[in-house]
């Protein structure tokens, strides 16, 4: 596989020709300095070598680097690292996804779209669930407004015609609608709860089934709910495993750095 790049550190500007063996999971790289550019003491226009294989326990190319030239010799150690990323995906107002929107680039080669669009079909759904007890939640407000108005027009009429203990008054004015309310509230939080974790449950299955998956590169996904039911996708894309190195859609045999 043909590895190509370029870039600039504080020799100068420089391009990367080289290999990469997906056989023996090894990179030789030529770093050619362009001349003129950067420091005009240490850029000779001169071509460093490198040579690197893949270290499963660190997830990182390590090897050497090596200069020779007429004016100067030195080698090196040289890490090749992946950049571990972050990608967040926010939700529409309503907090579901819509696949034509959601799916960045990026994901390509972690996860495919078929199988974007399964978890999709089912968190899509979860979240309406959840805005719907919200809504719920909402609506019982003004049924228990009106109810702890009846009980304190209630409570005006028994003062007046019954010769009861304060006590009474308490229980029936405030200890009922209350216990009414919380009643309902806890009733709707509880279901909330419940269709939130297995939305969080569902999520955390999905990641795992990615991470292991022999055909895309791995990753991590969570999901996170704010106050106004609004969803966050994060997805930590991770260096690939010895077995993954090859990307799957690297059909071309180029690696660009």
């Amino acid at each position: 596989m043909k590895v190509t790049g370029s870039g600039s550190d504080d020799i100068g500007v420089f391009t990367i020709d080289g290999t990469y063996s997906t056989e023996i999971n090894r990179i030789d790289l030529t770093k050619t300095y362009q001349l003129g550019t950067g420091n005009s003491l240490e850029n000779f226009g001169h071509q460093v070598t490198i040579q690197l294989t893949w270290d499963k326990t660190n997830y990182q190319f390590e090897g050497i680097w090596n200069i020779e030239t007429d004016r100067y010799c030195d080698k090196g150690r040289f890490e090749l690292k992946f950049n571990t990323k972050l990608i967040q995906i926010q939700s529409d107002s309503d907090g579901t996804f819509n696949i034509d929107s959601s799916y960045p680039q990026q994901l390509n080669s972690y996860v495919t779209r078929e199988n974007y669009l399964r978890l999709l079909s089912i968190i899509n759904p979860l979240m309406k669930e959840i805005k719907t007890y919200k809504r719920y939640k909402l609506a019982c407000l003004m049924p228990c407004v009106f109810l702890f108005m009846v009980v304190l027009i209630f409570g005006f009429f028994w003062r007046a015609y019954v010769n009861a203990p304060s006590v009474f008054y308490i229980i029936v004015e405030l200890l009922v609608p209350i216990g009414i309310i919380r009643t309902i509230v806890n009733t709707i939080d509880s279901k909330t709860i419940l269709v939130t974790e297995k939305l969080k449950a569902t999520v955390k299955t999905f990641s795992d089934e990615t991470f292991a998956s022999p055909f895309t590169n791995p990753s991590e996904w969570t999901i996170q709910i704010d106050d106004f039911l609004k969803c966050t996708l994060s997805i930590k894309l991770l260096p690939p495993s010895q077995k993954d190195l090859v990307n799957t859609e690297a059909t071309t045999n180029s690696f660009i750095l």
